[in-house]
């Protein structure tokens, strides 16, 4: 994918997004609970300090929130009719979203592009990120919290990313695996996100990725 196909392939995701978050208030998630996830509200208000705020709650609502027994991206998918091609390729991509901790292991400035080794899900796989600020300012071995949409080869991030330092690798897989210990199973992906986050508030790295939008 080259960089005028990954633009037009960012602002499709952007379309979709607003479309799908639309699609799940009207079906019955409610902002309020996700938000309170986050630390996002006092009571019934919503507090946000900042709009990065409000990007963490629609990344939950496409990806986590569940309308009548179903993701709201996955019931979304079922329901869709008369897409065209873009948005088809772009819903198959959401549908499959990988999200985990992350780390850095190979960096391509010239392509835009970074490798990446899932932590949490053993696989000698690497994936491949393609992304136009992330590539510029990570580094080898950078901890990332992301979200990853399969796509032509490719890979293109949901948007949303908790960076971290190495420093902080084995204290944040110890954290991952005792809270799958207490509940006995392996976290789910929607817990992971909450977890993410309110770790990156303390101990959170500031990296760039793409905005293509501006």
């Amino acid at each position: 994918m080259n960089q005028s196909e990954y633009i037009k392939v960012r602002k499709t995701y952007a379309e979709i997004t607003s479309h799908i978050f639309k699609y799940g208030i009207e079906n019955g998630a409610k902002i309020i609970d996700i938000a309170r996830l986050f630390h996002f509200a006092v009571g019934n208000t919503l507090v946000l300090e900042s709009e990065h705020e409000s990007d963490y709650i629609a990344e939950y609502l496409i990806f986590e929130s569940e309308i009548k027994g179903q993701k709201t991206i996955d019931l979304f998918y079922d329901e869709a009719e008369d897409m065209d091609s873009e948005w088809e390729e772009m819903l198959e991509s959401m549908v499959n979203h990988r999200p985990s901790l992350y780390e850095v292991v190979e960096i391509n400035e010239k392509a835009h592009c970074v490798y990446l080794k899932d932590l949490l899900n053993k696989s000698e796989d690497k994936f491949e990120l393609l992304d136009l600020n992330f590539s510029k300012t990570a580094a080898n071995g950078l901890l990332v919290y992301a979200r990853l949409l399969p796509i032509r080869n490719t890979h293109i991030s949901s948007g949303i990313s908790f960076p971290f330092s190495n420093k902080f690798k084995e204290p944040l897989l110890k954290e991952i695996s005792f809270m799958s210990f207490k509940k006995g199973k392996k976290i789910k992906s929607a817990e992971l996100i909450v977890a993410m986050y309110h770790h990156s508030k303390t101990i959170g790295d500031e990296i760039q990725f793409a905005n293509v939008l501006d």
